[in-house]
């Protein structure tokens, strides 16, 4: 019976329930006998334990337990959770133990002490309608580390999965690249227009996690509902040539995905103060710097910036 953990609680510490297969029961129908009741008479006459009615009830107990234990196992379960054992008499002579409880199928947590996680921001990638990518969430333990995809959804679209080249680089200028990553199981993020794909292994060291400044993808392939879409590698050369260039160079498009990408107004403004070689007009420079200060006051304010960047850029 070791083999299966037990309690009258609904939780195991320590432990996830992945499956529930339902209530199941043990019972037990044991004879008393004429003996048992004389002796629990004469017991109860002088005030005394009757040890024969304590064995019958143990016995009763550990058969009922014993039923419950072997249908929890043929149904394939490891756990009981709510355990309750009821007692009953049917007659002067008869009593019966029914344990019943809740089968499920349980599995260990992983230390989630050693688990560091941070967003790493996209300094590059390649222009791909109708999608951007906009960070890399990251989280590492001792052994391995695991990134996602989080995309702003630009037009409307249903991205299934995507495959991509990542570089990511370290404060010391190291670049660690981890080719034909499969993002995969796209779901809504917190964020508005946002999704994220579910975690995939990269080859970044887990000792240079901590270390992480930044990161460049290149879009190779992606789903678009039932359609699978390859990005040429003429138009990842042309793409990447945009990106590299100066400021004049950049498209309007590509300044306006990168703002909506992000969280907030003071975020916008650190974005393209981190970024000097792109080079905004000074009065809409100031415009942002204005609204990341008085976001201070009254709250998050990207949806004003967004506004002025496209009265700005020529989109309103």
């Amino acid at each position: 019976m070791s083999d299966l953990l037990v309690t009258s609680g609904y939780n195991f510490e320590g432990y996830s329930i992945v499956e529930y297969f339902g209530v199941f029961s043990g019972e037990c129908a044991l004879g008393t006998g004429f003996l048992s009741s004389l002796g629990a008479g004469f017991a109860d006459f002088f005030g005394s334990n009757s040890s024969m009615y304590s064995g019958k009830l143990r016995d009763a107990k550990e058969f009922a337990l014993k039923q419950l234990y072997d249908s929890v196992r043929r149904a394939g379960g490891n756990a009981i959770i709510g355990l309750d054992i009821d007692y009953t008499t049917f007659s002067a002579d008869i009593m019966g133990v029914i344990a019943n409880g809740t089968a499920v199928k349980i599995i260990k947590q992983e230390c989630e002490a050693n688990i560091s996680e941070k967003i790493i921001p996209i300094s590059r990638t390649n222009l791909v309608r109708p999608f951007r990518c906009a960070s890399l969430p990251i989280a590492a333990n001792t052994s391995d580390v695991m990134i996602s995809l989080d995309v702003l959804v630009v037009e409307e679209c249903q991205i299934n999965g995507l495959i991509a080249d990542i570089s990511i680089t370290t404060v010391f200028e190291e670049e660690y690249t981890s080719r034909d990553i499969h993002f995969i199981n796209f779901k809504e993020a917190a964020s508005k227009h946002h999704i994220q794909s579910s975690p995939a292994k990269c080859d970044l060291p887990s000792f240079a996690f901590e270390c992480v400044k930044s990161a460049r993808i290149m879009v190779k392939k992606y789903i678009n509902q039932d359609n699978i879409i390859e990005i040429s590698a003429n138009m990842q050369e042309i793409n990447e040539t945009i990106t590299e260039e100066k400021s004049n160079q950049i498209s309007f498009d590509e300044i306006l995905y990168i703002a909506e990408s992000l969280e907030s107004a003071k975020e916008i403004q650190n974005y393209f103060n981190d970024h000097p070689e792109i080079e905004l007009d000074p009065i809409l420079q100031n415009d942002i710097n204005d609204i990341a200060f008085l976001e201070r006051s009254y709250g998050n304010m990207k949806d004003s910036v967004i506004k002025k960047m496209r009265n700005a850029l020529g989109k309103d």
